[in-house]
């Protein structure tokens, strides 16, 4: 398994937690992770909705690379590692 501090650093660079800050409060964080990966999802989805009916090419182009990013990082091993480390503290996996 990946290291939790690499893990965190990978997810988001701006938020970097020390293995004593993760180790306090794990739960928190990790619903915090959770929080931001459904909510830049959804707002993702749905722009790419709004914009499907439109005729702007390059912002529907932007947007399908967001969501593409999304996706692969939901395929990544740091997503796994969030869902693993879930279910291994008892919390609902996504």
């Amino acid at each position: 398994m990946i290291h939790l501090d690499i893990f965190l650093r990978y997810f988001d660079g701006k938020t970097y937690f020390t293995v004593e800050q993760w180790k306090s409060s794990k739960d928190q964080k990790l619903a915090f992770i959770e929080r931001e990966i459904t909510s830049k999802d959804q707002i993702i989805r749905e722009v790419r909705e709004e914009m499907k009916n439109k005729d702007n090419s390059i912002a529907c182009a932007m947007v399908e690379k967001e969501l593409w990013v999304m996706d692969k990082f939901k395929k990544s091993p740091v997503y796994d590692a969030v869902m693993y480390i879930k279910h291994h503290n008892g919390m609902k996996a996504a």
